[in-house]
C-alpha cells in the first residue's frame, strides 16, 4: 500500500509519466544551471474529445505521453503537468540542442493516429532559465513561447526571448 501510494505521488495514473507534482519539486531542487524548460501542448485536444470521445482522448494521451516520454534520457524529466499539457525539464542552455530535440517531438507526434486520415500536432514552448531565476518565472515564459506557437500557427516550437 506505501509503494503504491508513493507511486501515485510522482506518477500521472493515466498517462504513466511522471506529474505536475514530481516536475516541479525535481526542478526546483536541481543543481544544474542554467537549464531549458519546455512546454508542449496537444494542438486542437478538446476537438479530439468532443468529436471521437473521452476514450480516444484519454488513448491518444496514453500513446503521445509513452512516445514522447522515450525520447527523454535519464537526466532530464517529461510530466504531464495538467490535461492536454506537458512539460519538459533539460540541464542544459545549448538552445540548438533543444530546438533539434523539439523538432524531433513535432515529427514523432506526426506518427500518433487519432482517426482516419488525422494525425496529432504539438505547439511547443521553450524557456531558458537566466541567472538565478525563479522557476515559475521560467515557466511564465515558456508558457508564453508556447501561446506564441499556436498564435502562429500551432504544430511548431517557439523559443522565448
Amino acid at each position: 500500500m506505501h509503494n503504491r501510494l508513493a507511486q501515485e505521488f510522482v506518477i500521472d495514473e493515466l498517462t504513466k509519466v511522471y506529474n505536475r507534482r514530481c516536475f516541479y519539486q525535481n526542478v526546483k531542487n536541481a543543481v544544474t544551471n542554467p537549464y531549458t524548460i519546455l512546454i508542449i501542448d496537444i494542438d486542437h485536444f478538446k476537438s479530439i474529445n468532443d468529436n471521437f470521445g473521452h476514450d480516444m482522448g484519454d488513448q491518444v494521451l496514453k500513446e503521445f505521453a509513452g512516445k514522447v516520454n522515450a525520447l527523454f534520457e535519464s537526466e532530464n524529466i517529461f510530466a504531464r503537468i495538467g490535461g492536454e499539457e506537458f512539460a519538459g525539464y533539460f540541464p542544459s542552455s545549448n538552445i540548438d540542442d533543444v530546438a533539434k530535440f523539439s523538432q524531433a517531438v513535432l515529427e514523432l507526434v506526426h506518427t500518433i493516429k487519432v482517426k482516419d486520415d488525422r494525425f496529432l500536432t504539438v505547439s511547443i514552448g521553450i524557456a531558458k532559465r537566466i541567472s538565478d531565476e525563479a522557476l515559475d518565472s521560467v515557466m511564465k515564459r515558456a508558457d508564453q513561447a508556447l501561446y506564441l506557437a499556436k498564435k502562429n500557427g500551432r504544430d511548431h516550437f517557439e523559443v522565448a526571448p
